[in-house]
């Protein structure tokens, strides 16, 4: 257990290609991974963490949401901040 403490997984939200993957960190050592397909892209990692993470990914739930995360957020959120002493004016808005 402790050789995971310093697991890291990224991910990168504005990927251009159509393949999108993941990048697997534990310890000094670093892979890549696609999503859909489970396969490993480039990196080395141990073969038994390789088969895990495989296992890990492969799962259908954890790729459901990997994928919402890549996902661009289309709606976009205006916050109208009114400025202190001018509430009255901006309820009638």
């Amino acid at each position: 257990m402790y050789k995971y403490k310093g697991l890291s997984i990224k991910f990168d939200t504005k990927q251009k290609t159509h393949e999108k993957t993941i990048s697997i960190r534990i310890g000094a050592l670093e892979a890549e991974f696609k999503i859909d397909s489970c396969d490993k892209n480039s990196g080395a990692l141990s073969p038994e963490e390789e088969r895990l993470i495989m296992i890990w990914l492969g799962k259908n739930e954890n790729q459901y949401y990997i994928k919402s995360m890549l996902k661009p957020n289309t709606v976009k959120k205006e916050l109208l901040i009114v400025p202190f002493d001018l509430e009255s004016v901006y309820e009638k808005i």
